[in-house]
Parts: C-alpha cells; structure tokens; sequence
C-alpha cells in the first residue's frame, strides 16, 4: 500500500490540477472575508459565532465537495484515457489494492483541501473580530472544520464509483457531486428524520446542530455506511471490468 501511495504522489507531483485546487480553495473563503472587510459593521452585528457557520456552510459544504468531486474525477479518467490503469494492474497490485490506494491519496487531497480553507478562514476572524477571537473559538472552528471535511469526504466516496463505472467520461460523476452537494447545502432546512436519514445532509446537521441521541446515532451511521458502501462498490465494479 506504501508504494501505491508514493506512486500515486509521483503522478501528482507535476499535476497543474492540484495547483489550480488549492488556488480555488484560497480563493473562496478569501472572496468572502473581502467582502465582508467592505460590510465589517453588519459582520460585526452578525458576531463571531455566526460569521463561522455561515462560512462553514459556505465552504465546506459547497465549495470543497465540488473540488474533491472534480479531482476524483479527474484522477480516474486520466488512468483510463492514458490507459495507465492498465500498465498499473499488470505489476502484482490486486484491484482492491489499487481502488485503496486512490481513495487514500484523494483523502488526503480533501482533507488538505479542508486545512487550507480552514487556515483563511482563521484570517478572516482575525481581520474581522480581532477583539473578539480566543482560544476557544480557533479550538472549535478547527474541530468542527475537520469533523465536518472528513464525514463529508466519507459521503463522497461514491462519486470514486461512478468515477470507473464511467471510465473515460467525464460528466456523470460531477453531476452527482453537484447533486450530493446540493443536498448536503439544504441539509439544515430538512425537516425530521430525512435530515439525519439522508448521508449528505446528515453531514451539514450534524456539523451545524448539536444533536443527542437517536438523531446523531442515525446520522453517523448514515454517513459511515455510505463510505463503506462507495469503497466496497468500487472494488466491485472495477473487478467486473474488463481492461
């Protein structure tokens, strides 16, 4: 699994699509913190608390899913379109080993992709309540932005199956990032059960509502199963593959 992994860095090394990645998730919560530096008096009247959520939401639950998807996406057609999949399963790598390997080298990229959004964003309240910022808000904006990206990631993985069901296309598999994060973005609007029920809004309550019980217990399962689910589907589907 080491070597799968280091190859895979070896392949991203001079990858533009990495670049223009991170660029784009600098560039989303930077927009934001500069329009909010023009309306400081209505941001200030908004608090700290409330200026996080609504970044939160914004970024995490908007933003990053659509770039993770994009690059899974990306990462999986070039190994079909340069038929370097192929090559790639010739040497002794079982396609379980290799479908792992993606998935590590892409939650790696997510959750950098997370850390990067999370690090503009402590910017941002610096610039914009810097009498008001303490440990215990950096504390709990950087753990509610890392629960959050990673329960997001693991409702992701199904977009890495339709990513090899596709194959060489390219469409599918962002319409059903746009769609999933769509959901995940409306999520806090559901009402009962379907909030929860639902993996990708379960996501967006859990990180936005401190729920107890058996509301939390359906939604972390919810979100658990999904991954699971999205790995175990796309060792399937690429073991059915014939290259």
């Amino acid at each position: 699994m080491y070597h799968i992994i280091r190859a895979e860095m070896m392949k991203l090394k001079h990858n533009k699509l990495m670049t223009v990645s991170f660029m784009m998730a600098c560039l989303a919560p930077l927009l934001i913190i500069i329009k909010d530096v023009y309306l400081v008096t209505g941001v200030q009247a908004m608090g700290i608390k409330a200026w996080i959520v609504t970044l939160r939401q914004i970024i995490l639950f908007l933003v990053v899913p659509i770039i993770s998807g994009f690059v899974i996406t990306v990462l999986i057609q070039k190994e079909y379109e340069e038929k370097t999949i192929i090559s790639g399963l010739m040497v002794p790598i079982s396609r379980r080993t290799f479908v792992l390997g993606k998935l590590c080298i892409w939650g790696i990229l997510h959750m950098f992709l997370v850390l990067i959004t999370l690090g503009v964003g402590y910017i941002g309240i610096a610039i914009l309540f810097p009498y008001e910022i303490t440990r215990e808000y950096i504390i709990h904006m950087g753990h509610q932005f890392m629960r959050g990206g990673f329960f997001n990631f693991l409702t992701l993985i199904p977009i890495m199956s339709l990513a090899i069901c596709q194959r060489k296309l390219f469409y599918p598999s962002l319409i059903m990032c746009l769609i999933v994060t769509a959901i995940g973005v409306g999520g806090v609007s559901m009402d009962g059960i379907w909030a929860v029920l639902l993996p990708w809004s379960a996501v967006s309550v859990l990180s936005s509502i401190e729920l107890e019980g058996v509301y939390k217990m359906i939604g972390t399962i919810s979100i658990i199963a999904t991954g699971v689910i999205g790995v175990w589907n796309a060792i399937y589907i690429l073991n059915k593959q014939d290259l």
